[in-house]
């Protein structure tokens, strides 16, 4: 799993040629981050919405979860597996069943 966070440097305030050229490369970026979302379905880029839904981490929140609150979406996983499954307890309901 992945968390990417999209940032802007205190130095682009005081550099509009740096602020340009990096706001470019953001969103350079951000476009290839998403046409390849499906490739890693496990990384969470909240500026994005990948992965990330403020109401369903609020009521994982209110649920009793802490840290990381991308780390509960999608419940344990078995080091062993491929993929993501029910082992030790499953995965974690859907935003909308919450």
């Amino acid at each position: 799993s992945a968390i990417l966070m999209i940032w802007v440097d205190d130095y682009e305030a005081l550099d509009p040629a740096l602020r340009k050229q990096r706001m470019k490369l953001r969103k350079q970026i951000g476009r290839l981050v998403l046409e390849r979302k499906d490739q890693f379905p496990h990384w969470a880029v909240p500026p994005l919405g990948i992965n990330f839904d403020p109401q369903f981490f609020r009521r994982l929140r209110r649920g009793g979860l802490h840290g990381p609150l991308w780390q509960h979406m999608r419940g344990p996983v078995d080091a062993g597996a491929d993929e993501p499954g029910p082992q030790a307890g499953g995965f974690v309901e859907s935003p909308g069943s919450l």
